[in-house]
Order: C-alpha cells, then structure tokens, then sequence
C-alpha cells in the first residue's frame, strides 16, 4: 500500500517570496488514519554539537508531543525543543547523549552560484526505508528578494529531506533543505513541470541557534582541503539524523489487547499497534492470550503453539539489550478475506501497518528495518479476539 503523502502550503509569516513561488514544505510524511492516533511526521536533521544539540526544521517538529531522533549507530533517543523559529522555519533540539560525531559548520556568506554541493537525509522513509541517502548538485541561484534569503539549488530533493544539511565541497554544513517548487502548481499555471527546484536555508540564518549550543567559543569552520563525494559522505553521515515528530492523539492508544475491533465495522489500528508494542517489550503474555494455541502462523512457522511463541520472544529478549519500533498509522489497513475453516467463525481478518523498527544485539550490532507487520485474526459474536496469523514484510 502506497503511504500517504499530504504537502503543506503552509502561510509562514516571512516566506511570502517562497509562496509567490508555488513551493510546498517537505514534511516527509504526515500520515493521518484517525483522530485517535493523531499524526505523524518525519524529516531529517543534523548534529551541530557532540553533546546532543542539532538542527532541523520548524516545521518538521511544530506541534508535535513526542520527538524521537535516530542516530546512526547508536540508537533512537528522546528530544526537547532547545529554541524554535517558525519566521526562519528552524528549530534547534537536544538529546541527552554525549560524545556524537558533528558536522562542521560553514557559511553560507562564502556561497557563490555554480558551487557543488551535497544534499544527505532520509527521503521517503516509510516507503524506501529509513537507509541514508545523499545526492549531489549546485548552488543555480542565491534568492534574496524575499524576507529571508534562500539557496536554490538542484540536488535531489524529496519529502523526507526536510532539516537534513547541506554540505560544500570540504564537508561543512552550509544549508538547511527546506522545500522544492510545487511542480503540480506549475503545471497548472504554466503548463511546464520545473525539474530539480529546490531550496535551503543559507546556514548563516542558524547562527543564533548555533550560538546556543556554543554560548562562549563559537568560530565558523575554515576548511581548506576539498574532499571527494565518498569521503563527504563517509565523515557526515554519522551525524544525519532522522527524526521522528508524533502529535499527542485524542485518546490514549490501549497498551494491551484488550480492545478488540468489530468484526462488522472497520476497526481502528489499536489492535496492530499493540501487537507491535507487545514484541519491542518481548511480552509474550500478552499476546499469548490471543494466540490460538497450536494454529497460529507465526512468520512463517505453521501450527506454532504458544509454548514456542513465549520461548521465542523470551529469547529475543536474551539476545537483545532494547527493541523500539515507531508505527505509521497512516499506513493501517484493514482487509475482509474470504477465507473460512472451521476453527472460526467468520472470515478471517487482517491488519497490516507499517513500523520503523530498530533493535541492538548484545553484541552491539545495530539492526534497523521498515517493515509491515499484518495479523490474521477472528472475531467471534462476544468480541473476543483470536490471533491466528502473524507475518511481517520487509519493505
């Protein structure tokens, strides 16, 4: 199933250039399956400190409850708002780890058209992955008619990318993306489609939130040597992050199995999600309350019993020090098969979703995967629930 992907035109006091424009906001994916779940976004950011502080957009965070941010190589982990410019469309966040990798910050000032530049992030997470990404283009134009100037350049730009660092040849952060023209606008107003549009924020206009995170000693990076494509990437993808903004939902989301759906009506996703929740915390009693003992399908293994079930889980539990998935709520879908047997009454449902996931071996090997988890369940005619399948799909 294809995520959904909803473009902001956002009116942002002090873009009224970028809006003349026709140009959309990248905020990844907003993906919105119902008031119970509330929403959730994702972009890209950059480390600016070894002590936890990076740079993203306003408008990848704005609103948002919960803040995770995935480092590369060390885990997800917690963030707080630091400062917040919604004018410059900037934010500044802190998680509590020490001693990351950092990107040295440039500027923006010394920018001429015509120079190469690297655009890294994780455009498209949901649908391609949660892997880095990174594209290589040029300054086409230096925009300054507006309230706030901005970098046009021509680097592959895609939802997803919002936040994420744009570099110079010598690896300094000298940008932030922050949009791509509206191609369907353009198409409608001139009937051409602009090719490679795209926009940042010169990194100049970040300085006061650099300074935040360097109150006393703060110098501008001066790097002479230019690096090749391969060594950029090598030295900056460590500290590009991919960050994850949920909004607070209406209700709290059940964190047991107890909330059964209707067989007759389109359920919500809480039953999936709480699947999801029960193996990230390896709570095979949970789930086994719902397995039908000795028919379950259980990712690939026919007639598993719940005794294999909880040794497996109890197992994964031994070999790994945290699992943590975030689900995608905007990718729930809820399927009527015509599947029958007589174990069941009724057909047989199933719940698929997506989930980012993320899980470190006591070894230290960090494993990270998009996948779409489904359960195969019944519902019987008292509303008790009857887990009969349970498969997952790397995407």
């Amino acid at each position: 199933m294809p995520m959904t992907e909803v473009y902001h035109n956002t009116d942002l006091t002090g873009l009224t250039k970028m809006r003349a424009l026709g140009i959309f906001f990248l905020m990844a994916f907003w993906l919105s399956h119902s008031s119970l779940f509330g929403q959730t976004a994702s972009g890209s950011g950059f480390i600016i400190h070894p002590e936890g502080y990076l740079i993203t957009n306003h408008h990848v965070i704005a609103g948002a409850d919960q803040i995770t941010v995935v480092v590369p190589g060390k885990g997800s982990f917690p963030a707080s708002v630091v400062a917040d410019d919604d004018y410059k469309d900037l934010a500044l966040l802190k998680i509590e780890v020490s001693n990351l990798e950092c990107l040295p910050i440039g500027e923006s000032q010394k920018v001429k058209v015509l120079d190469t530049i690297y655009v890294l992030g994780y455009p498209l997470a949901p649908t391609l992955g949660a892997d880095e990404s990174a594209s290589e283009g040029q300054v086409n134009a230096i925009r300054d008619s507006g309230k706030i100037p901005l970098l046009q350049i021509d680097a592959n730009v895609n939802p997803g990318n919002s936040g994420g660092p744009v570099l110079n040849d010598r690896g300094e952060v000298v940008g932030v993306v922050v949009s791509k023209i509206n191609a369907a606008f353009f198409l409608k107003e001139t009937g051409s489609i602009p090719e490679r549009v795209n926009f940042a924020i010169p990194i100049d206009e970040a300085r006061g939130m650099v300074r935040r995170a360097y109150p006393l000693d703060f110098e501008p990076s001066q790097k002479a040597e230019r690096l090749s494509n391969q060594e950029i990437f090598d030295d900056s993808r460590k500290a590009t992050v991919f960050i994850i903004a949920k909004t607070a939902s209406k209700e709290s989301t059940p964190n047991s199995l107890s909330a059964t759906p209707q067989a007759n009506a389109a359920p919500p996703a809480s039953m999936v999600i709480a699947v999801s929740q029960a193996f990230d915390n390896h709570d095979w009693q949970t789930l086994t309350r719902f397995t039908v003992d000795g028919l379950v399908n259980y990712f690939g293994r026919r007639h598993a019993t719940n005794a294999y079930i909880a040794r497996d889980m109890q197992g994964y539990a031994r070999n790994y020090d945290w699992v943590h998935g975030t689900v995608y709520p905007g990718t729930f879908t809820h399927q009527v098969s015509d599947e029958y047997s007589s174990n069941w009454n009724g057909p047989m449902l199933y719940d698929s979703i997506n989930v980012y996931s993320e899980a470190l071996e006591k070894n230290g090997r960090l494993h990270k995967a998009m996948t779409r988890l489904t359960v195969g369940y019944t519902v019987d005619g008292a509303g008790h629930l009857a887990i009969y399948s349970l498969t997952l799909k790397v995407l």
